[in-house]
């Protein structure tokens, strides 16, 4: 894995036009986390998909976005 600084993220974001979440499990924090993320892209203007491995737990499916 290759070691990239904050300069280097941002400039990789703005570049981009797709970006793709994928977190690494279904649980509260990383959700709430890709959900919050998937929000700012979105307001910058990017298309984001998240995807996971697994459902999102019957106790997470009020938050939204989680279809």
């Amino acid at each position: 894995m290759t070691n990239i600084n904050q300069d280097q993220a941002d400039a990789l974001i703005m570049k981009a036009n797709n970006i793709l979440i994928a977190p690494s499990s279904p649980d509260g924090d990383s959700i709430g986390s890709a959900l919050a993320l998937l929000l700012v892209l979105q307001r910058m203007g990017k298309t984001v998909t998240v995807i996971s491995s697994n459902e999102v737990p019957d106790y997470l499916q009020f938050l939204p976005h989680t279809d």
